[in-house]
């Protein structure tokens, strides 16, 4: 039905998303950014304002600066895979021979940040009724980037063959993204994990597998449903339930939710974007850089983002570039960005070194989730994380001679 009654423009995207899954399927690896990236096409695919309140019919013409941003990252990517040499090395060797020390390193690196949270401000679960204000002061300022290393603790860990220190890894890192009641936390630590399986570990049975995709399926519906209540206590209880035209209104918000997360992006770059009077020349773009440099309070934006309906308050990737730079930013910023995505990935897909895994899954993760969020200018961390990353691999090397 989804597919049957959505708007004559969404079958545009059709094409790309096919290719895109046709050039994921041949790669070896599952968690290569064509898979990735074919998840924001489908959201587009899936979109249709006749389904929702919460969802604003899109004109010809942002339709069109869509198809020019999704089609300029994809071809970044492709660019990258198809031109682009990587030369495989012998790091295997080199890194192994640290990899009890670097697990404890990366793993005080990570805790520390949470430490300091916890002693601030307390434990986020057990205080349902102040969380965003808790979750708002739990990093400490300077310190906040740190947090990444605990999920690279996995990757390590992998790396070295060692099962407890693989189990202690999964164990701090699930248990502290519950303690926080953070959605970001636990796709953080679901991605590292399956990477770190699929690349480091042995194979489950078959059985097993399905079982376990099958449970993660339908959990999935009631872990957006559950952060949802515990964020929104005070508020009065609100309807999204989709068309009654459409679909009934049986369904909960256990199935109208993850749906409405899956599009209303689209309805908030729609809204923006037709708003905009003057662009902002980088401020968007750049504010990783601005914000880690804590120069946050010398900038101002000549256009701001407009939310279409609360509470719904997430954009679309290209929404950022087309406030900065207009169609110039839309067709220059996601090639360059699809490139060093997959620049990446080929580099880590050739060597057992896990610094080189992190930096790859710190750059698919906002990839995975270019149709909800630009990760990689409004959120800020993949690019200082990326350094960070490599800093530390710096060091292993300088170690090593």
């Amino acid at each position: 039905m989804i597919f049957s009654l959505q708007p004559a423009m969404n079958y545009l995207f059709y094409i790309p998303f096919v290719y895109c899954i046709n050039l994921g399927l041949s790669k070896k690896f599952l968690l290569n950014p064509y898979y990735l990236f074919s998840i924001t096409l489908l959201s587009i695919i899936t979109y249709n304002p006749r389904f929702s309140l919460f969802l604003i019919s899109i004109p010809l013409d942002i339709y069109f600066i869509i198809f020019l941003g999704t089609m300029s990252f994809l071809l970044g990517m492709i660019t990258a895979d198809k031109f682009q040499k990587t030369k495989v090395s012998d790091e295997k060797i080199n890194v192994r021979t640290l990899q009890r020390k670097l697990f404890w390193i990366v793993l005080f690196l990570g805790l520390t940040p949470h430490i300091i949270g916890f002693i601030n401000v307390g434990i986020p679960i057990l205080n349902a009724d102040n969380l965003d204000e808790i979750r708002l002061n739990y990093l400490p300022t300077g310190l906040s980037y740190f947090i990444f290393f605990l999920p690279l603790t996995i990757l390590v860990a992998y790396t070295n063959k060692n099962k407890k220190l693989i189990i202690l890894s999964i164990i701090l890192n699930g248990l502290i993204s519950i303690i926080k009641v953070s959605k970001f936390d636990i796709l953080i630590f679901i991605i590292f994990l399956l990477f770190s399986h699929l690349k480091y570990g042995k194979s489950f049975r078959l059985n097993n597998k399905y079982v376990s995709a099958i449970g993660v399926f339908f959990a999935i519906p009631f872990i957006f449903d559950w952060f949802y209540n515990l964020r929104n206590l005070d508020s009065p209880n609100l309807n999204f339930f989709l068309s009654n035209t459409l679909i009934s209104e049986s369904l909960s918000n256990a199935i109208s939710l993850p749906y409405l997360y899956f599009t209303t992006s689209w309805s908030n770059l729609t809204q923006t974007i037709s708003n905009v009077t003057e662009f902002n020349y980088g401020v968007y773009t750049l504010f990783p850089f601005i914000s880690a440099f804590q120069m946050d309070h010398l900038i101002s934006y000549n256009s701001l983002k407009l939310i279409y309906m609360h509470p719904f308050n997430t954009f679309a990737f290209i929404t950022d570039y087309y406030m900065d730079f207009g169609i110039i930013g839309v067709i220059s910023i996601p090639f360059i960005t699809g490139i060093l995505v997959f620049s990446s990935y080929k580099k880590c897909i050739t060597v057992s070194n896990p610094i080189k895994d992190g930096q790859f899954l710190i750059l698919a993760i906002p990839t995975l989730m270019l149709f909800f969020s630009n990760h990689f200018t409004s959120v800020g961390y993949p690019f200082i994380v990326y350094i960070l990353y490599g800093l530390l691999g710096i060091l292993l090397k300088i170690k090593l001679k």
